[in-house]
């Protein structure tokens, strides 16, 4: 028997208790006692009838869902892992840097950026009141960028309030696998890091984009970029990551392929947002278009969610942002049977490590947070974005401030507290 079909016999079921109503007044007392017991019975069984089913119907939908974390990982194999290594060998001989700062205005998607200043214009550099070679720039760059990273993450402080639950969301690939060889190790970086904290002291939402080319400590892997984590040791990895260098506590955690991704947006029929002309033209692959709002279908919201080449990877954070808030706006306008026909198309391309009792109870308390107002942010909000000449860009940040401005961020209004880890 179907869900909808069980719902109709329920149904029936009722309407036959409401009616008898007034028969049952008519009655002597005896009649009455018996009746009244038997009503009882009934409603206890249809009180049962409703349990069982919602209990089957969120459990159709809750075995759907992928519990843990992914397989394809660096630590499943050695090998695997020596190669990982070897791409992720950053060389610091750097062609050009270029500082990059971000508008604390948490509702302005588009990031100012400073012009670049091209090392290669010069033969040394004054820093200091001392001249360094062009040739050690990279070596002083890497040597106080760890000397940053050790001074942080060396005191094991974590954040955390009752008031605030962090969701992590990760988007991963394997690259290029469409050209790739069947024999190239396919590594699962996180393309998207975005933390959803909700603020249950301020009643607000704010998705938190982490740059992922940020070089930051992996634990047991030594300093790389951010989206590495998730390439050597899946989600579990990029938390622990997460939780060391930018010392805020992730409550729990969500991830999905690119795959999944489309499915996501073809099974909501699209969603629209604002390009500007660049965009647009590269989303549509077209020149035809100008700057405005358009429906994208899954396969063109992946490209404008990868997109960098017209600007830049923190950028490319803000359309990200801007995506996963079009989704919670047609989350918002849904009705059941609309929700109920998203989560069985979008759940088997989840991987989380949410238990299925904290799954019902967040879906319970959905429309409540999907009420509240949403923040962006991006973090570091001040950076110094290195492009090496593997062509690898890398995030230098001042780990004090970047930890200092996320707490603010985050812990807003809440009585934060500290662990050591």
């Amino acid at each position: 028997m179907t869900y909808w079909r069980r719902q109709e016999k329920i149904s029936k079921i009722i309407d036959r208790i409401k009616n008898t109503k007034n028969d049952i007044a008519a009655l002597p007392q005896k009649k009455k006692e018996k009746i009244i017991i038997s009503v009882c019975v009934s409603i206890l069984s249809v009180f049962m009838a409703v349990v069982i089913i919602v209990s089957a119907v969120f459990n159709h939908y809750l075995n759907k869902v992928n519990y843990g974390d992914i397989k394809e990982v660096a630590t499943a194999n050695s090998e695997l892992m020596s190669q990982l290594d070897e791409e992720e060998q950053l060389d610091f001989d750097i062609v050009g840097s270029k500082p990059i700062s971000a508008s604390k205005d948490s509702s302005d998607d588009n990031l100012n950026e400073d012009e670049a200043e091209d090392y290669s214009d010069y033969e040394i550099i004054v820093e200091n009141g001392e001249s360094i070679e062009i040739s050690n720039i990279g070596k002083e760059v890497k040597k106080k960028a760890d000397e940053s990273i050790e001074k942080n993450i060396s005191d094991n402080e974590l954040w955390y309030s009752d008031d605030v639950y962090n969701l992590l969301i990760a988007g991963y690939d394997a690259g290029n696998v469409d050209n790739a060889d069947a024999d190239t190790p396919k590594f699962y970086r996180s393309d998207a890091i975005i933390i959803a904290s909700i603020n249950k002291a301020k009643k607000t939402v704010k998705l938190i984009s982490l740059s992922r080319a940020t070089y930051a400590a992996i634990p047991g892997h030594g300093n790389k970029r951010l989206n590495t984590a998730h390439a050597y040791g899946g989600a579990s990895l990029l938390v622990e990551t997460i939780e060391q260098n930018y010392k805020v506590k992730i409550d729990r955690y969500v991830t999905a392929n690119f795959e999944g991704f489309e499915k996501i947006i073809d099974s909501l029929d699209g969603v629209s947002v604002d390009m500007t002309k660049k965009e647009a033209s590269f989303v549509f692959n077209t020149d035809s278009l100008s700057g405005g709002k358009y429906l994208m279908n899954g396969s063109q919201a992946l490209r404008y969610v990868r997109l960098r080449k017209t600007d830049s990877d923190r950028t490319r954070t803000g359309r990200q942002r801007k995506v996963l808030k079009a989704i919670m706006n047609k989350a918002k306008t849904m009705n059941t049977s609309e929700k109920m026909n998203f989560l069985d198309t979008v759940l088997p391309y989840v991987t989380t490590n949410l238990n299925k009792t904290e799954i019902v109870k967040k879906i319970s308390e959905l429309d409540t947070y999907l009420s509240w107002p949403l923040e962006q942010y991006i973090v570091p909000q001040k950076a110094t974005q290195y492009e090496m000449r593997d062509g690898l860009e890398v995030i230098i940040v001042d780990w004090e401030e970047t930890t200092k401005y996320i707490h603010s961020v985050i812990y807003d209004g809440t009585e934060a507290k500290t662990s050591r880890t």
